[in-house]
């Protein structure tokens, strides 16, 4: 019999849990009449996602924002739940102006406490004196949120390499001429962020360094590179969209040759006969999905 083993990190962080807990809220209190919203998708799991959508929680995108504000009324309150990856500078600006404005249009900002913490350190360090050096992936809303509150000079590179490459093509040359500011989106690997610090302490004049990766997202891919070592097959479970999950899947596929990334349990399909089987999720899959598995 093959023995199955699941990380004990697997599963909701604290950042997703509460957004979820505060959505979950939301519906319970919900006034009769009262729409609830969520700007972009709350959590990257389609599944989860869907099935908000059945209890008629509907995502939007932020240029409908002002579209459902205006429709509000005494009759139509309207509620609109921030996601736990928090948003852009502007739009919380927007956000706020909206809520004065249509008495009964609310906003509730989930966004994750450890990447509030980015926002300040991103506001606080801003400058012409300053460059900011983000490792994230350029796309996502967390680090859309983080560069849109430093104001001065700022790059996002996703690997250690693409710093190395950005400083032989000319692109940091005022890296030493200007105080480096550099931290890293909640989810990135912890081995790609000690490679740039390296990197960057090289280029650059007495850099500043905010460690920001999540001690959950460290302990949890620390958790999948034992596990990824021990194990003949690995199964990683989380949504197509998720970073961290992402970050768990090259971290075992790295040791465990046959390591699979699935998003639903119907996904797995048959698997070969194996001797010891890891389990371990991202931080947006719902536990039921897991025990599914």
């Amino acid at each position: 019999m093959s023995e199955i083993i699941i990380g004990k990190d697997s599963g909701f962080c604290f950042g997703v849990k509460r957004a979820v807990e505060t959505v979950e809220k939301c519906i319970v209190e919900a006034a009769k009449g009262e729409e609830i919203y969520t700007l972009g998708k709350l959590i990257h799991n389609d599944v989860f996602n869907a099935r908000l959508a059945d209890r008629g929680v509907s995502s939007i995108p932020e240029e409908d924002i002002e579209k459902i504000a205006a429709g509000s009324s005494e009759e139509k309150k309207v509620t609109l739940v921030l996601r736990a990856h928090g948003v852009t500078a502007e739009c919380e600006e927007k956000l706020t102006k909206l809520s004065a404005k249509y008495p009964n249009f609310r906003f509730v900002d989930c966004t994750c406490p450890f990447v509030k913490k980015i926002h300040r350190i991103a506001e606080e360090n801003s400058g012409d004196d300053k460059m900011l050096v983000l490792l994230g992936h350029k796309s996502h809303p967390e680090t859309e949120g983080i560069l849109s509150r430093f104001n001065g000079e700022k790059y996002i590179f996703a690997t250690a390499d693409e710093i190395n490459e950005a400083s032989e093509k000319g692109i940091l040359r005022n890296c030493s001429k200007k105080m480096v500011i550099s931290a890293a989106q909640t989810t990135q690997k912890s081995t790609e962020w000690k490679k740039s610090k390296k990197i960057l302490k090289y280029l650059c004049t007495n850099p500043i360094f905010f460690d920001t990766i999540c001690n959950v997202t460290e302990s949890r891919q620390k958790e999948a590179e034992i596990l990824s070592k021990e194990c003949d097959s690995m199964i990683v479970i989380g949504g197509r969209e998720s970073a961290n999950t992402a970050k768990l899947y090259q971290i075992c596929k790295e040791n465990c040759n046959d390591t699979v990334w699935i998003e639903r349990a119907d996904e797995l399909g048959a698997r070969p006969t194996s001797r010891k089987t890891g389990i371990v999720a991202g931080a947006s899959t719902p536990p039921d999905i897991i025990e599914e598995v």
